[in-house]
């Protein structure tokens, strides 16, 4: 599971449920852009954690920022390779459209995914996201039907 933040949020919430209730069928691993309470939490619970720090995708028309996204993107899609091919996952769980750098790795790698869409698009930016997000994605699971652009 790859996580867009590293707060203690629904994602690292469930999981550990999953790690929980599925650990005699599946093992969990997460992936969080920093250190902190919640990789520490989840560790407690015996998930195993791994850390790919990463420039956030902002919402603004500021070139400097976005060229900055753009130049540090192919290091970080190469760190996410990394952290595939030394765990070798079925499937990678991707929490957010803003997620990219992973959807990216695990394509390349052959890897499937799913999407966990939580945002809610909106204009030209935010819509052309969506869909380049929904291309790299296997599946893609929205928590209402606003995010599902319905």
């Amino acid at each position: 599971m790859v996580f867009y933040n590293a707060g203690l949020s629904g994602g690292p919430r469930i999981s550990r449920t999953l790690a929980r209730r599925f650990r005699d069928r599946m093992k969990v691993r997460a992936i969080l852009p920093s250190e902190g309470a919640t990789t520490e939490w989840l560790r407690a619970a015996g998930i195993e954690v791994a850390v790919v720090s990463r420039e956030a995708l902002r919402a603004t028309w500021n070139p400097l920022l976005q060229l900055k996204y753009c130049f540090r993107f192919p290091g970080e899609v190469a760190a996410y390779r990394r952290e595939i091919r030394h765990f070798r996952p079925d499937l990678m769980q991707v929490d957010s459209l803003l997620n990219l750098p992973p959807l990216v790795a695990a394509r390349f790698a052959g890897v499937k995914t799913l999407l966990h869409l939580q945002e809610v698009p909106y204009g030209f930016a935010r819509g052309a996201l969506a869909w380049l997000a929904g291309k790299l994605a296997d599946r893609v699971v929205a928590v209402s039907q606003a995010a599902a652009g319905e």
